[in-house]
């Protein structure tokens, strides 16, 4: 009869931290999660997120003016020189947070050999990780900070950068809390500091494809001068919206295709504008009510975090007030940062 070997509470902390990445499980389904996608997950974990150094805050520089020096001359004329100040500093502080998973050396499952021992842990840190989606799915696309003095606030976030309004053209100012401080720049007085608003009634090509057409035109900005950005290709295009609206887009698309053949389905997931996808948010569709079109430029708008803290793994450690209890901590510090938000736009349902 085959026996297990038990892990001694004496070792059992190295044997988590040392000896886990050694073992194979047959592995286990998951059924824990609600969403069918958590797209900050995507975005995060798929070599998108830059690694920033510094201190408490992210700062980088806006231009907003320019000197208005050029001008007709002509011979012997007299020189019209100005200086103006034609920058702003734009910061906003890092946002940390935090997971865990744990374990206590008392329980019986460390008796029962290092296999099922490891699948047990496995799933316990899997579990943690899942917990981190909800958290970062959730913060993605809710809110962001209600103000500057919240305690634990969350990253700045999609809806709190790209801010919406009824009326059409650049008019998405500051978020409820920050309506004259949008990362420390006043979007009432810097009207270049804000996003591209409008609204749509139904998915037509009279109403809708107009809209959303004329957004995607006046939001493309070509520089007549090269200069140092900070994002340097081009835009880098993505509308997430809801499960109705791509639903509504892919019936549009079909409705003027000829073409279907047998598949009745044949542009489900494959709706594009300018090459850009239309993805459905799950997220969006369970916590919003006007159908939002968010058009977001990755390119200007990223995730970035801080290096030393960039997913930071902790060695189990012995909790103090429970001393056969031990803890794996991850910490983590990041924000989502939009260099120039008149390349952002928003669309809702009205």
């Amino acid at each position: 009869m085959a026996t297990t070997t038990p892990v001694l509470p004496h070792n059992l902390a190295d044997f988590v931290e040392l000896t886990l990445k050694q073992y194979h499980v047959d592995g286990w389904e998951d059924v824990s999660l609600d969403l069918t996608r958590y797209f900050a997950m995507d975005r995060m974990f798929t070599g998108r997120r830059r690694k920033l150094g510094g201190g408490s805050e992210i700062a980088w520089k806006i231009q907003t003016d320019n000197t208005d020096t050029a001008r007709p001359t002509e011979l012997f004329d007299t020189d019209s020189t100005e200086v103006k100040d034609i920058a702003d500093g734009a910061s906003i502080p890092w946002a940390l947070q935090t997971f865990n998973w744990s374990y206590d050396e008392r329980e019986i499952l460390f008796q029962q050999g290092k296999a099922q021992l490891i699948e047990e842990i496995m799933m316990r840190e899997h579990a943690a990780w899942n917990s981190y989606a909800e958290l970062a799915e959730a913060q993605l696309w809710g809110d962001g900070p209600t103000s500057s003095t919240q305690r634990r606030p969350p990253p700045r976030s999609i809806k709190w950068w790209i801010v919406q309004n009824a009326t059409q053209g650049f008019n998405g100012g500051g978020p409820t809390g920050f309506t004259t401080d949008v990362a420390g720049i006043n979007p009432s007085t810097v009207t270049a500091w804000k996003n591209y608003t409008d609204t749509f009634a139904q998915v037509t090509r009279g109403d809708f494809v107009k809209n959303l057409k004329l957004m995607a035109w006046k939001t493309r900005f070509f520089p007549p001068h090269n200069y140092k950005q900070l994002t340097k290709n081009g835009p880098k295009m993505t509308y997430c919206t809801t499960w109705d609206v791509v639903n509504e887009l892919e019936e549009l698309t079909e409705s003027r295709n000829e073409n279907l053949g047998t598949d009745f389905a044949k542009f489900e997931g494959a709706v594009v504008y300018r090459g850009a996808p239309f993805i459905a948010i799950p997220y969006l569709v369970d916590n919003t009510a006007n159908d939002p079109i968010y058009q977001i430029d990755w390119n200007v708008f990223q995730p970035v975090s801080k290096k030393g803290l960039d997913m930071k793994r902790h060695k189990p450690i012995r909790k103090d007030n429970a001393h056969n209890t031990f803890v794996r901590h991850i910490d983590h510090s990041q924000q989502y940062i939009c260099y120039n938000r008149r390349r952002l736009g928003v669309m809702y349902r009205a």
